[in-house]
């Protein structure tokens, strides 16, 4: 008696097949019930896996029982088919095994919407170590709702070699209780194809959990309640896993799936979509230029209102000719774009002295720099102060009192020029200001007179905002002259600052 239980737990665990307890196979699939298969089948390449364990018992004062496991996995393909393979585990070395082979058919019914489901099994056990082989097929059936309601069938007929054939059938429901806890009840009968009186039929009941990430957690149990013969009572566990799909299921009489009830749906063949009609229940806004305004009241159906819309024409955004964003209302130039530089005092204008010099910028050569008043007008508006790669070029000197670092008023405009090429590249790390004399007085007070006059035109320039990390003010005296000391035209201009750059950003020099 033990080993004729044993055997049937493993043919109960591994082959889908009731065999003679009349049980079905370990879940393949999450929404299985405990052992009656669904019309469920997984997505596309999806693949999820199932461990049942059981343990069945034979009737009172016989005193047999066997435990045993099994593991099932399963692979879905194209939304409509699932294959599947189940392999078992019994706690008898000397038990006999059948490993199982299973495909699933869905034949009617949506994937994932719609209340009901068709579809066909098939499955087939390799015998090892004694136990029989079987071909089998199954009917299935399922019915169920939104709130996990669910009622399932199963109909079909096994070939078993030298036993011939035998008539399986199988029904449950599931009711939710909480959230993603159900009640499940299942039957489930078998008898030899040629006399049904001499059938056997099982109840079962348990709670089964699915979790939002796929995971399935179970547990049943349920005595034989008619006929003859092992087990008189079974119980199980079981534990799987399927990859979720994150679509919502449609509910009963949804036909669009946008969870408004077709009664009450005005477009019931169209989802509302993300943006509802408010006026139209169920209903799609439509809407081409995707400005939240209806099509049939948008006066500029094509163009989207914007971040300004007309207040006279609903749906349009505010006349603007010149595309700088200033409303035409409001814009005092309509024409003409503010540009990156807008006039404080004229909305909607350009500023007409971008550089601040005083001139114009129509009557500006350089307007965007700087610069003085010439009477040339390839140079009038130009700053006096020019950059080359290595240096800070300075057309004029800065002026000092005689023989003393003070520098002259008159001075500032140029030095003001030397602030701004500072400030417009940035990249001029390190600038050495140099001070250089000529030859008249001693050396050593033309030294000193020079590094006084180079730490004023640096002081002053860090007094205006420039780092006084990127300056350094060193004096030469008449070490360095650019001319002949002879003459006073070669005096004038030995006697000079210059801006010598040390230190430039490695990406500018690149």
């Amino acid at each position: 008696m033990r080993v004729r239980l044993a055997a049937g737990l493993a043919v109960c665990l591994a082959a889908p097949t009731a065999a003679a307890q009349g049980f079905a196979s370990a879940v393949q699939h999450p929404r299985d019930l405990f052992v009656t298969p669904s019309a469920w089948v997984s997505s596309h390449l999806r693949v999820g896996g199932v461990l049942t364990v059981a343990h069945l018992r034979d009737d009172p004062g016989a005193g047999a029982h066997a435990t045993g496991a099994a593991g099932a996995v399963h692979l879905g393909l194209g939304d409509r088919a699932q294959l599947g393979v189940g392999v078992p585990w019994v706690f008898d070395g000397a038990t006999p095994r059948s490993v199982t082979a299973e495909g699933r058919l869905r034949l009617l019914g949506l994937h994932r919407g719609g209340f009901g489901r068709m579809g066909v099994l098939v499955r087939a056990s390799l015998g090892l170590g004694g136990a029989p082989s079987a071909l089998g097929a199954r009917w299935l059936v399922t019915l169920n709702n939104a709130r996990e309601y669910q009622f399932v069938a199963s109909l079909g007929v096994d070939w078993r070699g030298s036993a011939g054939l035998a008539l399986e059938a199988a029904v449950g429901v599931t009711l939710p209780v909480v959230a993603r806890v159900m009640v499940t009840v299942e039957a489930t009968g078998a008898a030899p194809g040629e006399a049904l009186a001499r059938g056997t039929l099982h109840g079962l009941a348990g709670l089964r959990w699915l979790s939002e990430a796929g995971v399935m957690l179970g547990a049943a149990g349920g005595p034989r309640i008619a006929g003859e013969g092992p087990p008189s009572a079974l119980f199980m566990l079981q534990g799987g896993y399927a990859v979720p799909v994150r679509v919502a299921e449609r509910v009963v009489g949804d036909g669009d799936g946008d969870l408004v009830l077709d009664p009450d749906d005005r477009c019931p063949d169209e989802p509302a979509g993300s943006r509802p009609d408010r006026r139209r229940r169920g209903c799609p806004m439509h809407d081409r230029d995707d400005d939240g305004v209806e099509d049939a009241r948008d006066a500029c159906p094509e163009v989207p209102q914007g971040l300004s819309p007309d207040p006279e024409r609903l749906g349009c955004p505010t006349r603007d000719v010149d595309g700088d964003g200033i409303p035409d209302a409001r814009d005092a130039c309509p024409t003409v774009p503010e540009g990156a530089t807008p006039d404080p005092a004229r909305p909607g204008c350009p500023d007409p002295d971008r550089d601040r010099d005083g001139i114009a910028n129509d009557d500006d050569a350089c307007p965007d720099l700087y610069g003085r008043a010439t009477r040339d007008p390839r140079t009038h508006g130009c700053p006096n102060v020019a950059l080359t790669r290595d240096e800070i070029v300075i057309r004029e000197q800065p002026r000092f009192r005689i023989d003393r670092a003070e520098i002259m008023p008159e001075s500032e405009r140029l030095l003001l020029e030397v602030r701004a090429v500072l400030e417009v590249h940035p990249e001029l790390e390190r600038v050495e200001v140099q001070g250089h004399t000529d030859d008249r007085a001693d050396e050593p007070h033309n030294l000193n007179l020079s590094q006084r006059r180079a730490e004023a035109v640096r002081r002053w320039l860090v007094e205006h905002g420039i780092a006084a990390s990127r300056l350094e003010a060193r004096g030469y005296g008449e070490s360095q002259p650019l001319q002949s000391n002879r003459t006073e035209a070669g005096r004038a201009a030995n006697r000079r600052v210059a801006f010598v750059i040390r230190l430039r950003a490695a990406s500018a020099q690149e």
